[in-house]
């Protein structure tokens, strides 16, 4: 969306819109239909004791029976299922947020516009594939197969059982799933159950023994877009480093803060390009934010729930008020037989299009006589409120809490990102903030002080010169940091070498450039008394999109 009223912008920043369209999630998929991989929101948590968790968020569009994920693990990991909502408050809390700050002369200044974008069964063997753990979770069926490495394929031998086991991985790469099963993982697969949808598709949380968190991006290449935006969030009891990727920081100075959100954006990838298209940037590390998606709530909705005895007819209604916008509340609707219809009609409508207008009279619902009261009550428990439950328990277990961002290419994805826990670094704060100071009088200039250096920028648009990165380091696999590169001398001289950009008076009044060129201009109070604070918030988030949305992501 446009910005375009500067004085409702500057109350309520930036709207955010999610974005729609067909894709499939994971780190295999199926591409029965053409979709793109438009990026990955991942969290890991250490637990401190040899265990790691990991929940990876899931967006698929398209025939619910074609959905299929598959992904390489170690072991037999144990599955349960998370909060999409819960990942929204995380990334909102987190996300890096840039504030500009107007002082000086009363006069007209450029502030920012444009756009932003939005443990388990016994194990069975069946011709070199051994089944380790299945069941099923939430809205899944899973299972959890093993290949010998001596059959002449393996690869082969594994996917040909999984499409024999109505998993619809036609798609994958053998030789992909080679390299992981000669290392000695197993597959676990995912596929929606019977009566699922593709809009019940969930973050899944997978624990297993580890140390080391690892994120297996080579076989995303087979259904990546250019510049797929990877989002990581590490909990542990320090600061989480790249370790087979490197670290780089970009500096405040080289962003246009006429749009610093967008500019950010653009450096980022220009910035992880030009560092061999292997650099995670930190965006944020320190005290883990407490996430908080109304977990409390819904447990009070569903013990509200439980207590109507009054009949089923009742229950029903009573849950369609409480949960009708919760998270699974679908998945309990379809298992329990409950239809819609349109008031004094017999034909049925789906659940989604009901939910609209659960409460004004123009659906009926439809309790059928074989409605199991006590089998709804506990699929609200395990669909609606425990992964909520679960997600924030989860993340609020550990202390410290590192976010990650890179960009990559199809191509680039030829190492997986393996991180570390490292002492004795540094937090990292995700707000940067400058100071717009304004100067009406002939020849004033408009200049933008940078807090985190102290130094300042003359002029609305970034300084020519200044390199896009302003520190470059190597980590080792126990976390020691070597500099790859230091370029904060070259930025401060590029910094302090730009001229001012002066103002330009036109039809009596004093306008910048920038606004000239058609940006938004807002008349800025003294500092003393009335600064305007403009938060622009840089949004990234997983979304698998059909379509390229130039690596932006809408949460």
């Amino acid at each position: 969306m446009r910005i375009s009223n500067a004085i409702a912008a500057a109350l309520f920043a930036v709207a955010l819109v999610p974005a729609r369209g067909s894709a499939c999630g994971g780190l295999f998929c199926n591409a029965a239909q053409p979709v793109v991989q438009s990026a990955e929101r991942i969290v890991f948590v250490d637990h401190g004791n040899g265990t790691m968790s990991m929940m990876v968020e899931i967006l698929y569009s398209g025939p619910s029976q074609s959905f299929a994920w598959v992904l390489p693990v170690g072991g037999v990991p144990q599955i349960s299922v998370g909060s999409t909502a819960a990942l929204r408050v995380l990334d909102n809390a987190t996300r890096p947020v840039f504030q500009l700050l107007a002082s000086g002369d009363v006069c007209s200044v450029p502030f920012p516009t444009g756009a932003v974008s939005d443990y388990f069964a016994d194990a069975s063997t069946d011709a070199g594939v051994t089944v380790q753990a299945e069941g099923s979770v939430g809205p899944y069926d899973y299972v959890i197969i093993s290949v010998d490495p001596l059959l002449p394929s393996p690869a082969d031998a594994g996917k040909e059982w999984l499409i024999a086991h109505g998993y619809d991985v036609s798609s994958v790469g053998a030789s992909t799933l080679g390299a992981y099963l000669r290392g000695g993982q197993n597959l676990l697969a995912f596929r929606l159950t019977k009566n699922a949808t593709t809009g019940s598709i969930r973050p899944v949380i997978m624990t297993y023994s580890s140390n080391v968190p690892v994120i297996p991006i080579r076989p995303t290449a087979l259904a990546a877009q250019n510049d797929m935006g990877v989002l990581v969030f590490l909990y542990g009891a320090t600061r989480a480093v790249p370790t087979s990727y490197d670290e780089i920081v970009i500096p405040d100075e080289a962003l246009s803060w006429s749009n610093p959100y967008a500019s950010y954006l653009g450096l980022v990838r220009t910035a992880v390009d030009s560092a061999g298209g292997h650099a995670f940037i930190t965006e944020r590390a320190g005290r883990a934010p407490t996430v908080d998606a109304n977990g409390s709530g819904l447990r009070a909705s569903l013990d509200a729930v439980s207590a109507v005895s009054t009949g089923d007819g009742d229950t029903v209604q009573t849950a369609l008020n409480a949960f009708a916008t919760a998270e699974g509340l679908p998945d309990v609707i379809a298992r329990s037989g409950i239809t819609f219809r349109y008031a004094g009609t017999t034909d049925p409508v789906p659940y989604s299009t009901a939910l609209s207008c659960v409460f004004c009279g123009i659906y009926e619902k439809v309790v059928p006589a074989t409605f199991d009261r006590a089998a709804f009550l506990a699929d609200l428990l395990a669909f609606v409120v425990k992964p909520v439950e679960d997600s924030e328990a989860l993340l609020a277990e550990r202390p410290y809490m590192t976010r990650l961002y890179t960009t990559l290419d199809p191509v680039e994805m030829d190492v997986d990102p393996v991180f570390t826990f490292a002492t004795g670094l540094p937090e990292v704060s995700g707000f940067h903030t400058a100071t717009l100071v304004s100067s009406c009088s002939a020849g004033g200039t408009f200049t933008y002080t940078l807090f985190s250096s102290g130094r300042s920028v003359s002029g609305a648009v970034a300084p020519t010169g200044v390199p896009q990165i302003l520190t470059w380091t190597n980590y080792d696999s126990s976390g020691v940091p070597t500099v790859v590169q230091d370029n904060a001398s070259a930025v401060i001289a590029n910094t302090l070498a730009t001229p001012p950009t002066p103002p330009v008076v036109r039809d009596g009044r004093t306008r910048s450039p920038d606004h000239l060129a058609g940006g938004c201009a807002i008349v800025a109070a003294r500092a003393s008394s009335r600064d305007i604070v403009w938060p622009g918030v840089v949004l990234l988030g997983l979304v698998l999109a059909r379509r390229r949305r130039d690596g932006r992501i809408a949460a």
